[in-house]
């Protein structure tokens, strides 16, 4: 096993509750990227991923930290597509090679690998999401060539089951979750040519006898994520007709009926993108990448929001994964670049819900607009409120520049040198947007 050279920054740390609670970066390559989060149970975190070296070459990464973010081992030998921790308190993770392997919890040192393409050699597979299923299995969801398929193994790495779904469409599995003993829920990306909207996601429930329903109840098109909160699921799609800038969460009753409800939202910027989605106390968090930075949002039972929390680290930032624990605390997972290059590194942020709930709010009801951007002498920005409204500059390392009342919907910015900035805007006291502009 290779040693993982890691140079660690504190970027902020603080304290709640006697919690410790930050933000840290590692840079262990050139080029760095993310693929998995997981708390395991001893509420250590797993960090996946790998990064191109400056020759070129790729190579995979797995980071186990403890809840403080001190790193307790490194491996860089496996890419790692989904990763859990089975009953016997070790990990199980599908790799990029066609592979599923077992790992020690304590070392990372592998235990058993199971390699399926020495026994199935279809046109394309990739072994994607992984659980263990009712009978302390290992269920593995399947990337198959035009069909999703599902992969049983055993605690020891040993085949018991594999399967191609029986309904004809293209499709990937993207995400399994356990009901109870006797059933889980898989989410498919398909695409079928009998279908009004053949480009569709589709829930499939599996039995622990074996019968297979199929639930199309979706013409949206690749819910990236979803999660189950008592006898609903919530998830959530870009609405592509604004090109990203709104997306809309569903609610939808389980055993899946035709009760289904959803709230649409709406951000100002045109590169929203949406990747995540954690449940803490029946409500839930979605995060994502709008311009150059992250958010989460939390949005309760009922669909509606309950805050909009924007992180801007660097130059650019892009969130993976966001995990929550029955503790309330918040982890997000992703990369961070400082300059327009491929200098990057990883981040970790260690937050609580309920401090976040305490925060300044931003709300993403389209309040604001600003344009153009980028831009060079003036910018205009418009609001749907009315009374004072006043602009914050903050350069992208977070130093206050300047702060300014605006006038008649126009702000100079001739005397900002060329670069990046972050203006954050209020109205009547109170956080409505922060924007990242462009000065050239």
């Amino acid at each position: 096993m290779k040693k993982l050279v890691t140079i660690l920054l504190i970027v902020c740390s603080f304290s709640l509750n006697a919690q410790q609670y930050f933000t840290k970066t590692f840079d262990i390559g050139y080029y760095e990227n993310t693929d998995k989060m997981m708390i395991d149970d001893n509420g250590n975190i797993l960090l996946c991923g790998w990064y191109r070296s400056e020759g070129g070459s790729e190579t995979g990464y797995i980071l186990k930290l403890d809840a403080d973010g001190e790193i307790l081992w490194e491996n860089q030998d496996y890419f790692v597509n989904d990763i859990i921790q089975i009953s016997d308190g070790n990990y199980c993770f599908s790799d990029w090679e066609m592979a599923v392997r077992k790992i020690n919890q304590h070392t990372g040192e592998l235990i058993w690998s199971f390699v399926g393409e020495e026994q199935y050699p279809p046109l394309w597979l990739k072994y994607n999401n992984i659980i263990e299923n009712y009978d302390g299995n290992i269920f593995i969801g399947v990337v198959g060539d035009l069909t999703p398929r599902i992969l049983i193994l055993s605690s020891e790495g040993e085949l018991l089951e594999y399967n191609a779904f029986n309904y004809p469409l293209w499709g990937k599995t993207l995400k399994t979750i356990q009901v109870d003993d006797d059933e889980y829920i898989t989410l498919n990306h398909c695409y079928r040519q009998d279908y009004p909207n053949p480009d569709h996601s589709q829930f499939s429930t599996h039995q622990k006898d074996g019968t297979i329903s199929i639930a199309s109840i979706f013409i949206g098109s690749n819910l990236p994520m979803f999660t189950k909160d008592g006898d609903y699921l919530y998830t959530f799609s870009k609405l592509g007709l604004e090109h990203g800038r709104r997306f809309v969460v569903y609610k939808i009753a389980y055993p899946f009926t035709i009760n289904i409800t959803y709230n649409i939202f709406s951000f100002n910027n045109y590169t929203s993108k949406l990747v995540d989605i954690t449940n803490y106390n029946h409500n839930f968090m979605i995060s994502g990448n709008v311009g150059n930075h992250i958010f989460i949002i939390a949005i309760d039972k009922n669909l509606d929001e309950i805050f909009l929390k924007e992180y801007n680290l660097n130059f650019k930032q892009e969130v993976c994964n966001i995990a929550s624990t029955p503790e309330g605390d918040v982890y997000i997972f992703g990369r961070t670049f400082y300059d327009e290059s491929l200098n990057s590194d990883i981040y970790l942020i260690k937050t609580n819900f309920d401090s976040l709930v305490g925060e300044d709010e931003i709300k993403i009801s389209g309040l604001v607009k600003v344009f153009p951007n980028p831009a060079s002498e003036s910018l205009t920005i418009i609001t749907e409120k009315h009374g004072e409204v006043t602009v914050d500059i903050y350069s992208m390392n977070g130093q206050k520049l300047k702060s300014t009342d605006l006038k008649n919907q126009t702000l100079n910015i001739s005397d900002l040198p060329k670069g990046n900035y972050l203006f954050r805007i209020s109205a009547d006291g109170k956080v409505i947007s922060t924007e990242s502009i462009i000065k050239f």
